[in-house]
């Protein structure tokens, strides 16, 4: 009779352990979801899900309530985490997010932190957009892209407004921006 108890000991134990290491975690990225944040959360329940962080909303109007044009800032603990926009639809999702932590790192280590190489080791760049000042890194695995300052770039494609291939892109080129599109 004690080995049976101790047996359903020794599992109830296992299970409860087992339950707190797969906590989740509040800076990871992926494709559907940031830390708690998910791609089909409504855009209303922000304030709900960042009850124990300071939401900021963009317009002093717009205090207390979350409307399809405003966005909203999410401080923790004093630091800027993310700023978030409402898709266009007609009920309105999370539309696109801007990372602004360091913390949050994809599944493969890949942040504010990283580097163009980095990208390129774990992800497919997919298309580059090059505007004025910056270049806009699209990957195919993830709705996750990635701004490049062209400070970053050598002198002679600071200006260039042509076409930039990645091979063009120093391996030590900083991350600006890092973003995630879920919507319009």
């Amino acid at each position: 009779m004690k080995t049976k108890s101790y047996l359903l000991f020794a599992i109830l134990l296992s299970t409860l352990l087992l339950v707190q290491c797969k906590k989740e975690n509040p800076y990871l990225l992926s494709k559907n979801q940031i830390g708690n944040l998910h791609k089909d959360t409504a855009y209303k329940t922000i304030d709900s899900l960042f009850i124990n962080d300071s939401v900021v909303h963009a317009k002093a109007a717009d205090y207390g309530k979350l409307n399809s044009s405003s966005s909203v800032s999410i401080f923790r603990d004093g630091k800027e985490l993310m700023k978030i926009s409402p898709s266009s639809d007609s009920i309105p999702k999370i539309g696109h997010v801007q990372i602004l932590d360091n913390r949050f790192a994809t599944d493969k280590g890949i942040g504010l932190a990283s580097t163009f190489k980095d990208v390129q080791k774990h992800y497919t760049v997919n298309n580059i957009i090059n505007s004025l000042n910056n270049l806009v890194v699209f990957i195919a695995e993830s709705d996750l892209y990635f701004t490049i300052d062209k400070k970053e770039l050598p002198e002679n494609l600071r200006y260039n407004m042509g076409k930039i291939e990645a091979i063009q892109i120093p391996n030590d080129a900083k991350i600006k921006y890092l973003m995630i599109g879920w919507g319009e």
